[in-house]
């Protein structure tokens, strides 16, 4: 069929599954099985089978792409089975760069390896026999340090750059660092680069420069396949004035990702090298909610623990006011750094105003932390509500896999959005009592502060399902009175939103 040898066909089996072959018969990179799936597929009713041919070699052009994966868009009920006969390797890592040695500012430091590319990726369940081998890709070397320093007899300055690292092995292989940059002395010499990896050998580092006797230090070699690189090495204290430092070797690069989503989490047998990347489910690790009373205060704050192991919150708010103060959500902050705004609705600034709001954040703060929601005017009358998780995993994107908000006095108000099996979805709400919000796993709320005629109500939970199978999800929250603009948010975040 096509220039790469990838040969696919489908029939119907019976009346409602679907099969479909495909065979790599010729080099190629970068192969994801979605994409070559072809028209034929039927979701949830598909059952396919990809056979790489012997002598085959699957690569990657880039070490932040895997040579082969499953990609992310399959249904309950779809099998895919990967036969392997051939070879899969993952892009070597590219060598760190030698340390600049800028005489009159001797500062820089030798520049660290690349990880070595993913031979294959996971994101769906898949049996995988192979009789070949899955390798990740070599971590590519350290560079070098600079040396800075006096000739003996002439007092010449001298400046040497470090030695660039080596490039890992892979398909394709890592390119050598460049050599370090002298500058700003009477002699001058730049480190020499490190050599680019091979298919199945990791590159030389290069040498550190040797001028009046002052030796700079070399470059790591790069890590063979499945292997990780070398750090650079240090030149003497006595030509290294500030202590920089040679660049880490890259680490090997993963042969599997996804282990549990593989042969049942046992993950591939047979011939590997590298690295193994288990999934880990996301889970939500803790909560916290609180209920401002009624203030002059544009701002509310509580002081919270963080649990241990948290990566990531998710802070969720409601705010009502009357008298035409037009209170809004501005800001959110943990420790005092800013959240990312995911979404939100206010009805039009009349006199009663309704704000529901959704934040999203990655955190590495550990302990006690003050969690705070800024407003642009008071709290008076109805106080405000606030929600906040604690999630075991970091976002890679902000951006909502679905998401929906509405303003209106019909009630109950429904949104209508696409969940993912094992991501999380999310709903705020503010409402008039008695408040409710419709399938959600946890569902928690309280009246605002002096009234019964405000509700703060807040949905949430991890998906059920298998995982990131899409799935329809019909939310509605209540009460929403025939006299002002009650809102209400709601998001998803697939699983895939999530670094493992």
């Amino acid at each position: 069929m096509s220039t790469l040898g990838i040969i696919a066909s489908s029939h119907k089996l019976e009346a409602a599954r679907v099969t479909i072959n495909l065979t790599i018969s010729s080099d190629t990179n970068n192969y994801n099985i979605q994409s070559n799936r072809g028209g034929t597929y039927s979701s949830g009713n598909t059952d396919l089978t990809l056979t790489i041919n012997s002598g085959v070699v699957v690569g990657s052009t880039s070490a932040s792409n895997p040579a082969l994966e499953t990609g992310s868009s399959w249904a309950t009920g779809d099998t895919i089975t990967i036969i392997n006969n051939g070879t899969i390797k993952g892009c070597g890592g590219n060598g760190g760069a030698g340390a600049d040695a800028d005489y009159s500012s001797p500062t820089d430091n030798g520049e660290d390896g690349e990880d070595g590319g993913t031979g294959f990726k996971a994101e769906f369940a898949t049996t995988f026999t192979n009789n070949g081998s899955v390798y990740g890709g070599g971590g590519g070397g350290g560079g070098g340090t600079l040396a800075v320093g006096l000739e003996d007899k002439t007092l010449d300055t001298t400046a040497n750059g470090g030695g660039g690292g080596g490039g890992g092995a892979g398909v394709n292989s890592g390119t050598g660092g460049a050599g370090g940059v002298a500058s700003n002395a009477t002699d001058t010499t730049n480190g020499t680069a490190g050599s680019n990896g091979t298919a199945t050998a990791g590159g030389s580092g290069g040498i550190g420069a040797f001028t009046n006797l002052i030796n700079s230090g070399a470059g790591g070699s790069g890590g063979a396949l499945g292997l990780p690189g070398n750090s650079g090495t240090s030149s003497l204290a006595a030509y290294n004035p500030n202590s920089t430092t040679p660049g880490a070797g890259g680490l090997a690069g993963f042969y599997e990702e996804g282990a549990t989503l593989i042969n049942d989490g046992d993950g591939i047998g047979g011939i590997v090298g590298g690295r193994t990347a288990l999934y880990f489910a996301l889970e939500i690790l803790g909560q916290v909610n609180w209920l401002q009373e009624s203030t002059t205060n544009t701002f509310s704050s509580q002081s919270v623990t963080i649990p241990e192991g948290t990566k990531s919150v998710i802070f969720m708010g409601n705010i009502s006011t009357n008298g035409g103060r037009d209170t809004l959500h501005t800001t959110a902050t943990l420790g005092g750094n800013s959240l990312t705004e995911v979404i939100s609705i206010n009805d039009p600034l009349t006199e009663y105003t309704f704000d529901s709001i959704i934040y999203a954040g990655n955190t590495s703060l550990t302990g006690t932390q003050t969690a705070t929601f800024n407003y642009t005017n008071r709290q008076t009358v109805y106080g405000s509500g606030h929600l906040i998780l604690f999630l075991n995993k970091e976002f890679n994107s902000f951006v909502a896999s679905s998401s929906d908000s509405i303003v209106t006095t019909t009630n109950p108000a429904t949104l209508s959005l696409t969940k993912y099996g094992e991501g999380i979805q999310l709903g705020a709400a503010t409402v008039k009592p008695t408040a409710n919000m419709t399938n959600m796993p946890t569902v928690v709320g309280f009246f605002g502060d002096n009234t019964t005629a405000r509700g703060y109500i807040w949905g949430y939970g991890i998906t059920s399902g298998d995982y990131n199978v899409a799935s329809s999800l019909s939310t509605a929250a209540s009460i929403m009175a025939n006299d002002n603009g009650e809102t209400f948010v709601a998001a998803t975040f697939a699983p895939t939103k999530f670094n493992n």
